[in-house]
């Protein structure tokens, strides 16, 4: 899944630019849009009649194309969990009738970028550690 960061200008700036001998690195928060979209829970890129078919079939505990998308993309109803209500919304959004606003707009993430240590010397590198999330704390990595 590819994303694309706002504030990676504030991260280069912050390893690149340090005139210190050696600068503290704080852990950076970067907002981080994603190509997934609410409702696209078997990640075809299209929110159809069939993403609400995937999220019936999980209410009923049946098996589904992409467990982790639908866990990830499938709560278009913001209620905190994957029900008919969110394959209800779904189906009435294909079908252009009024639905929950969230449907088929892209996650934001965000992004705890995490230093390995907390300086860094100039002329030195570092490593950083990711972890991207939603709103509602799901993994938006598939």
């Amino acid at each position: 899944m590819s994303r694309a960061c706002w504030s990676v200008a504030a991260l280069l700036a912050l390893t690149a630019g340090a005139a210190a001998a050696a600068a503290p690195v704080p852990s950076t928060l970067l907002q981080c849009a994603t190509t997934a979209r609410w409702g696209d829970v078997n990640a075809d890129t299209a929110v159809s009649i069939i993403d609400a078919q995937q999220i019936a079939r999980h209410t009923v505990a049946l098996s589904v194309a992409n467990a982790t998308a639908l866990a990830a993309r499938g709560d278009v109803t913001a209620d905190g969990t994957v029900s008919i209500l969110d394959a209800q919304q779904i189906a009435r959004y294909t079908v252009s009738l009024s639905a929950a606003t969230r449907i088929n707009t892209a996650l934001v993430a965000t992004l705890l970028v995490a230093p390995a240590s907390q300086s860094l010397v100039v002329g030195n590198t570092s490593t950083l550690s990711t972890a991207a999330r939603n709103e509602g704390g799901a993994d938006v990595t598939t």
